[in-house]
C-alpha cells in the first residue's frame, strides 16, 4: 500500500501547495517484519538509513522489531519548493 506524508509534521497530503520551503514529501510501502529482520539489514535492502526508518516509524534507538508488525519503508523524497 502506498501512502503519501510529509515526514516533518507527520500530515497526510496537506490542503494546497503551500509546503514550508525544504518540506519532505516522502511516498512509503508498508513492509511486514519477517523473523530474522533487522533495522540495519532492512535499511540495507531497501537503500535507504537506520535514521530514515527510525524518524518514519516514529521509533527509539535501539528498535525493537517483531514478527507480524509493520514498518514504513521510503519509497522516494523529492524537495517541494513554495514558490
Amino acid at each position: 500500500m502506498k501512502t503519501t506524508v510529509d515526514i516533518l509534521s507527520d500530515k497526510k497530503e496537506p490542503p494546497g501547495n503551500n509546503y514550508r520551503k525544504g518540506t519532505c514529501k516522502q511516498t512509503y510501502v508498508t513492509y511486514v517484519i519477517q523473523p530474522g529482520d533487522t533495522l540495519q539489514g532492512l535499511a540495507e535492502k531497501f537503500d535507504t538509513t537506520c535514521q530514515t526508518l527510525l524518524a518514519l516509524n516514529r521509533l527509539a534507538a535501539p528498535p525493537r522489531l517483531y514478527r507480524g508488525n509493520t514498518l514504513r519503508i521510503p519509497e522516494n523524497c523529492e524537495k517541494i519548493f513554495s514558490k
